[in-house]
């Protein structure tokens, strides 16, 4: 079944950057490993990105690269806002290089995001069709 890689890829991504955060945000990991921050929001980037694909191609659209680049740079500002809402960015020193690097960091992990998408949609496709052909034999 085309597109089953991509949703458990992203539902595993998924599952894991949550675990890291819950316990990022338990043991200030992200104070004590500032990289850790920027780890993070690659591969909430990277997330989004298999996210998108992953409903559009549910949608029968085919993704491009500007709209889902688009799609994770804008989540990630919407995180940004939510990150002042609730007061975390408050003893930031350094907010607007931090703010920047972030939003870099979700940008870069979308554009990784569309290419690990395209490869395992490549793969999706080889093993279809070799189930074809197993299964016309």
């Amino acid at each position: 079944m085309p597109g089953r890689r991509l949703f458990f890829a992203q539902a595993a991504l998924l599952a894991s950057i949550a675990v890291v955060h819950i316990i990022a945000l338990q043991f200030y990991l992200y104070w004590h490993f500032p990289l850790l921050n920027r780890i993070v929001h690659f591969a909430g980037g990277l997330w989004t990105a298999l996210l998108l694909v992953w409903l559009l191609r549910f949608r029968r659209h085919e993704p491009r690269l500007f709209k889902i680049v688009l799609g994770a740079f804008l989540i990630g500002v919407a995180w940004e806002i939510f990150e002042v809402a609730i007061g975390m960015t408050r003893d930031s020193d350094n907010y607007a290089l931090d703010t920047t690097l972030d939003l870099l960091m979700d940008t870069l992990g979308g554009f990784g995001g569309f290419f690990v998408a395209r490869w395992l949609r490549e793969r999706d496709t080889i093993i279809s069709h070799e189930a074809a052909e197993n299964h016309s034999s």
